[in-house]
Order: structure tokens, then C-alpha cells, then sequence
């Protein structure tokens, strides 16, 4: 024999507080439900799971950096060509040119994906082959920051810097930055190189055409820079004399 329990569901008091949420109890609507209900049990409503989310995942961690160099780049950003051809690729550029419009993507598959010394080697298989400058029909043929930037991978470093130096000279005002960046890292050699080359552009020569632009202190400085007494990468390190002038520096 069962025993039906009928629980009624409370009915708000109307002389209650008028802020007073009254209560209810789960009215149990499927058949299911209603039957549980007449037993005496408990009615639970089910409670779905929370998706997961993007915090729950604990990422990798990442290798604890070890100050060495591998860390920034493992390999070099451009190698050798394995079968590198000068000729072959002077006649691609000189294709890439001499036909109606111009084939930019093949300039940038060939001078780009080439290192220094091959690009020189292209340079010359260019000259030899049509007996012309490649750097005289890219300027030709090319615009924009597209010409500055094939000019300056066809270019002798040399030469390349030389230009640097005179675009930072040239016109009003002087893009010390770019003087800093370009004659600061060079040894004694390469700076004689540069002048040599800066001849090219200037008849005042490297030397007039900064000091002509320039003043002060950080004249002086370039003055010294310009003389071309820095030693190559080559010469000896003396650790002691590292120490002394580090010692005068901070005097």
C-alpha cells in the first residue's frame, strides 16, 4: 500500500513584505516526474556541463631561453644556391626586363634568394653576357622602394654604403641616424672603400660632404671614425688595453 503525499504549492502571503520574492517548489510536469513525485522521491533538474573553455587547457610550456645565439636563429635566413649558375641567372633578369612589361616576381625569385657573392657573380655573367650594367637597366626598369631595393642587393657593399652615406648628406637637413648606422661599424678598410666609391657621387669627396654637414661634438667624432685607423676583424684582441680604455671611458 502506498501512501500519496500531495504537497501544495505555498501560496504568497498577501500581507507580506512587498519586497519578500516568495518561494516555489519544482512543479513536476512529464509523467515520468509526476509518478516520482506520488513515490516520495525527489525531483532533481538536471544540470548540464559547462563547455569547456580555452582556460581549462594548459598550454606547453615554453623552453626556458639559454642565452646563446641558436635561441634567436637557428639557421641562416639565405645559403648557397646547391646549384648555382651566374649565367642562367643573368639570362632570367635580362628576360625578366627586356620583354613588354616587367617581371617582377622573377627579379625577386633570382636577387633574393641569393647571397652576396653569387649576386656578384651574377652582376659580372650580366655585364659579360650583354655588355651592360645589370644596376643601370634594374633603375631602368624598376620604381619606387622596388629600385632602391634591387639596386641595393646588385650593388658592391661598398658602394652600397657609399650611397647610404650621401642620401644622409644630401639635400636639407642630415639623417644622422643613418650615418651612425652605416660608418660606425667600419673597419679602416672598408671605410677607405667607401670614399673611394663615394667619388662616384660627389666631387666634393666623402669626407667635405660630411664634415660639411655636420658640427659640434658628434663631428668630431665622425672625424675620427672617417680617418680610417680602426682596426679589422682580423687583428688580435688585447683584453688589457679592452680594460684600460673601458677605465678612461668612465673618467
Amino acid at each position: 500500500t502506498h501512501t500519496h503525499t500531495h504537497t501544495p504549492t505555498p501560496t504568497p502571503n498577501p500581507h507580506s513584505h512587498p519586497h519578500t520574492t516568495p518561494t516555489y517548489t519544482h512543479t513536476p510536469h512529464t509523467l515520468a516526474e509526476r509518478k516520482k513525485t506520488e513515490m516520495g522521491c525527489s525531483v532533481s533538474t538536471p544540470v548540464a556541463e559547462a563547455a569547456p573553455t580555452d582556460a581549462d587547457a594548459t598550454p606547453p610550456a615554453a623552453p626556458a631561453p639559454t642565452g646563446k645565439f641558436t635561441d634567436l636563429a637557428a639557421e641562416p635566413v639565405r645559403v648557397p644556391q646547391a646549384k648555382f649558375d651566374a649565367k642562367a641567372d643573368a639570362t632570367r633578369l635580362r628576360k625578366a626586363m627586356h620583354r613588354p612589361g616587367t617581371n617582377e616576381a622573377k627579379l625577386i625569385d633570382v636577387l633574393c634568394k641569393r647571397v652576396y657573392l653569387e649576386r656578384r657573380a651574377i652582376v659580372a655573367a650580366y655585364d659579360q653576357a650583354y655588355n651592360c650594367d645589370l644596376l643601370h637597366d634594374i633603375r631602368n626598369d624598376t620604381s619606387l622602394n622596388f629600385k632602391h631595393l634591387l639596386s641595393a642587393l646588385v650593388m658592391a657593399d661598398s658602394e652600397r654604403e657609399a650611397a647610404f652615406v650621401y642620401d644622409a648628406v644630401k639635400g636639407l637637413g642630415t639623417d644622422n641616424t643613418l650615418l651612425i648606422n652605416v660608418l660606425f661599424s667600419k673597419t679602416g678598410e672598408q671605410i677607405r672603400l667607401m670614399t673611394h666609391e663615394y667619388t662616384a657621387l660627389s666631387s666634393n669627396g666623402l669626407f667635405s660632404d660630411v664634415m660639411g654637414d655636420t658640427s659640434g661634438d658628434f663631428q668630431q667624432l665622425l672625424r675620427a671614425v672617417l680617418a680610417g685607423d680602426r682596426p679589422d676583424d682580423a687583428t688580435p684582441r688585447d683584453d688589457h688595453a679592452a680594460q684600460a680604455d673601458a677605465k678612461a671611458l668612465y673618467k
